[in-house]
């Protein structure tokens, strides 16, 4: 027999067309959450939505042999909803879905905009990353779907000037509210309905002082004082975070972090990658902390240490940068080289020469694929009301992977 899932705005069972409101009336067995079985009526078996949602989902697929069964809702269920692990635990014939228009569909409507171009995240149980990284790189519009923790005070909390917020709280129901205003303003409230929906909107573009999605200009880095130019530039990092070819799930070790620069680059490129910044000297460290809340990197986590020691406790690494090793990259790479995955890789920058020729040579007897990329490049500087070239140092970038 199979599951109607029907999806429910504000506006309850009465916004559902006569003959899916039927659907839950003769239904045997009716799942939900709590807002939901508390409209739904009389029915021989209620299932709660709640907790264990694997375990749940099993439940409606067993009740399916005693007679009718619907699943309740939320807006579109295949839309950030439960719809997804149905179908994991459902054949989908088995399955009918029923959608209303989404939160987000409705929050879009009542503000009059376009949504096509829309970017859309969920927080709903789920780190802050993604959405700082769209703030960052200026997309406009972007909807935000919100829990308890990431709800439209802490939203507006981490917002830059120059942006509107706009809460669509309580949508197609009768105590339905819409309010915009500024961040430093939603920041204050706590009056916040928990069923809500964020609309984030930016007045002014990246190019007017916004933080660049990838390649962050080296003079927004805070660096060590007196030392602004120990950073790995922006042109050696863009080139060295493609040599380390990051994946959603990367567990990457910067070894000798310094600024952090590499790192926060990395944490910004993979937002559900984890990124552990290791730095021995403690002036660096307290700087990189900084940067860290500058960037609002919060899968960046900084390990005050010297490598290899100061990874003994870290989560097995599946990619590793080795920026600065202090004479012990052998001791680095024998360390790292056995927690590493099929495929991990070792990327190890170096100005100097022999600094290349030793980290080729350990990559090789440790049996990695290897190959370096030299990188000298030049950057324009004026010069009596023209340009000429200002190089930078070269630096290479040898990779060695593990097959």
């Amino acid at each position: 027999m199979s599951v109607h899932v029907i999806g429910l705005t504000g506006a309850g069972l009465d916004g559902l067309a006569p003959s899916v409101r039927a659907l839950v009336a003769e239904a045997r067995t009716v799942c939900g959450g709590e807002r939901h079985l508390a409209i739904a009526g009389p029915a021989a078996e209620r299932i709660l939505l709640k907790g264990d949602l694997v375990a749940t989902v099993k439940l409606v697929g067993a009740a399916r042999a005693a007679g009718s069964v619907v699943v309740l809702a939320s807006g579109d269920p295949l839309f950030f909803g439960i719809g997804r692990m149905l179908l994991e635990q459902i054949p989908a014939e088995d399955l009918v879905f029923h959608p209303a228009p989404s939160s987000v569909q409705l929050a879009f409507a009542r503000l009059k905009m376009p949504w096509q171009d829309a970017a859309i995240v969920s927080l709903h149980g789920r780190p802050f990353a993604p959405l700082q990284e769209l703030v960052d790189a200026g997309r406009s519009p972007i909807a935000v779907l919100t829990d308890a923790k990431n709800s439209p005070k802490a939203i507006a909390a981490n917002l830059p000037a120059g942006w509107t917020i706009h809460v669509c709280e309580n949508l197609d129901a009768p105590d339905e509210r819409v309010r915009s205003m500024a961040p430093v303003d939603a920041a204050k409230r706590d009056d916040w309905s928990p069923l809500n929906v964020v609309v984030l909107t930016r007045a002014s573009s990246p190019a007017e002082g916004g933080t660049p999605a990838f390649g962050i200009p080296d003079d927004r880095f805070e660096t060590r004082h007196g030392q602004p130019g120990m950073i790995t530039k922006r042109e050696v990092r863009v080139l060295t975070l493609a040599s380390l070819d990051l994946r959603p799930d990367s567990v990457l070790y910067d070894v000798g972090a310094g600024t952090g620069s590499v790192s926060i680059e990395a944490a910004r490129l993979a937002p559900s990658a984890r990124v552990f910044a290791i730095e021995g000297r403690a002036e660096d460290v307290e700087v990189l902390k900084r940067n860290i809340e500058r960037f609002r990197t919060g899968n960046v986590t900084a390990v005050a240490g010297i490598a290899p020691e100061a990874l003994t406790a870290l989560p097995d690494p599946t990619r590793v940068f080795v920026g600065g090793w202090g004479g012990r990259l052998a001791d680095i790479v024998g360390a790292v080289w056995p927690r590493l995955p099929a495929g991990g890789v070792v990327v190890v920058n170096s100005a100097q020469v022999e600094g290349a020729t030793e980290a080729i040579e350990l990559l090789r007897a440790a049996g990695a694929r290897v190959d370096f990329l030299d990188v000298s490049v030049s950057r324009s500087r004026p010069l009596a009301g023209k340009l000429a070239r200002e190089p930078l140092n070269p630096v290479t970038i040898v990779r060695g992977v593990k097959p």
